[in-house]
Parts: structure tokens; sequence; C-alpha cells
């Protein structure tokens, strides 16, 4: 075990750029287990996917697909799908806080 730590602190101390990129990684959510980043990135592309549907829905109205009534009806399902990825958001990234602790 010794050994193996001894190798492993001439390696950062003769390339200091490990630290660096270990830090970058980190940072970016690297060291989260793989199941917590893999919530994090579907409620990502969820939300990513949601308001790109908002755009669409707001743009298909402005070209008269469909009556007001009809956009403000899709509009707000669309938005109560989105006000839960935002709560399911909040709860990973609470637990990506108790994690960092």
């Amino acid at each position: 075990m010794d050994a193996l730590v001894w190798q492993d602190l001439c390696e950062v101390l003769q390339h200091p750029v490990i630290i660096d990129q270990a830090l970058q990684r980190a940072q970016a959510g690297a060291w989260l287990p793989q199941e917590l980043q893999a919530r994090r990135t579907q409620v990502r592309k969820a939300r990513n996917t949601l308001c790109g549907q908002l755009e669409r829905l707001t743009e298909a109205y402005l070209a008269d697909v469909f009556p007001l009534g009809e956009y403000k009806r899709r509009r707000q399902d669309v938005e109560q799908r989105l006000a839960a990825v935002e709560t399911q958001a909040s709860q990973i990234e609470a637990s990506v806080q108790q994690h960092m602790e």
C-alpha cells in the first residue's frame, strides 16, 4: 500500500497538471455516483425537451395553427410537466450537495 501511495505522490509531483484535471472533473460532477449522474443528465434533457416544446407551441399558435384556448391548454400542460422536472432537478441538486458535504 505504501508503495502505491508513494508512486501516486511521485506522479502528481512530476505532473502537477493531474491535480488541475482532477479538479475540473470533480467540478463537472464526475465524482458523483453513476446513478446520480444519469438522473442529472435525464433531467437536463427533459428540461431542454420541454423548453423546446414550449417554443414550438408558441410558434404554432403564432402561425394560427390552433386557437388561443387550445394554446393555453397545451401550454399549461407543458408548464406543469416542466414544473415537475424542475422539482426533480432540485431534489437531485440537494443530493449532490449531500455528497459534496
